[in-house]
């Protein structure tokens, strides 16, 4: 499928220099992707909702999780595109590497949902640029819920997502984007799958294994229902390499995921870090501070919560359900 740029035909982003904010911006819906370059940075994006269509990029450095130092990085102002009702999902190209110096170099896609405004770009921090937004004619993806990431490469990435249109011949509403770090326009798309996961998914998330090897490696774990989900080893192919076979992407023979009497709720969130993924569902986060957004970091090895303000946990005689084995 060709990828349509938007008019105009110019974007107005804004590289500035702002101090150190001692608090981290709040937005009605905002994604958070790690920095490429540092251990210690992220950055948060989202579309203001005091300006009407500012997407804002914030870079935060985490050395001390309890005095972030938050910077306004750039901004982009386009109102026909970025809205703050829509949902957002950030991810960074962990393997690109600048031509000039085969450095990392900090890039992030962008993309954001809703049907009339599923709209994409790619912005680069330490330039302050943003690429023109753009998106696929008559495609809306419907959720970040089950949009996920599942293939890295050292020249692209691979993302599969749950879309409204459905293909004529296998009835998929599922569409696999080949996603390029240097151009948000050069993005490619297939609906064409050996195979197809459910048509109403519950939840999705993905995971990738870092390297430069083609295919790019990962899974796609898509939740059909609250309490049942499958888990597809996926195969990223780059369109026009010797070893591209006519599908960008392929999924392979899944196997179920055990969830151990484990039902999801429809607060539960997908989070990719890489080789491993998580599920969050009603995480609550207890905190004397009530001046605005903290991070706080959880850490899976010992289950715990360090972070500003936070209130130490009282004992419980509650009892920690089973992990999956999946």
């Amino acid at each position: 499928m060709i990828k349509t740029n938007t008019q105009p035909p110019h974007t107005n982003s804004t590289l500035v220099e702002t101090p150190v904010k001692p608090l981290i911006p709040r937005y009605p819906n905002s994604c958070l992707a790690p920095s490429s370059t540092s251990n210690t940075t992220i950055f948060l994006v989202g579309v203001s909702p005091s300006v009407n269509g500012r997407l804002e990029i914030n870079s935060i450095d985490l050395s001390d999780i309890n005095t972030p130092h938050v910077n306004l990085t750039t901004y982009n102002e386009e109102v026909l595109f970025w809205r703050s009702q829509s949902t957002l999902f950030c991810h960074n190209y962990p393997n690109y590497k600048s031509p000039k110096d085969s450095q990392h170099v900090d890039t992030i896609h962008i993309q954001q949902f809703e049907p009339g405004w599923t709209f994409d770009t790619n912005i680069y921090p330490s330039g302050g640029k943003i690429d023109l937004p753009s998106y696929f004619p008559e495609v809306a993806l419907t959720s970040a819920r089950n949009y996920m990431i599942v293939g890295h490469s050292e020249s692209a990435s691979w993302s599969l997502a749950h879309t409204n249109t459905t293909n004529a011949v296998s009835g998929s509403k599922w569409t696999t984007f080949q996603l390029n770090p240097v151009d948000s326009f050069k993005v490619f798309s297939d609906d064409h799958m050996d195979r197809f996961p459910a048509a109403n998914p519950f939840l999705s998330v993905g995971t990738y294994i870092m390297g430069s090897e083609v295919p790019a490696r990962g899974h796609a774990i898509i939740f059909d229902t609250a309490s049942s989900g499958w888990i597809y080893p996926t195969a990223g192919y780059v369109v026009g390499s010797d070893t591209y076979g006519g599908n960008m992407l392929q999924l392979e023979s899944p196997i179920s995921v055990s969830m151990e009497n484990i039902t999801l709720t429809n607060a539960a969130v997908g989070v990719s870090m890489g080789f491993d993924a998580y599920i969050l569902d009603k995480i609550v986060v207890y905190s004397s501070n009530t001046n605005g957004p903290r991070l706080n970091i959880f850490d899976p090895f010992t289950r715990t919560w360090s972070g500003l303000d936070l209130d130490p946990p009282a004992t419980s005689t509650a009892t920690i359900p089973t992990l999956p084995t999946n």
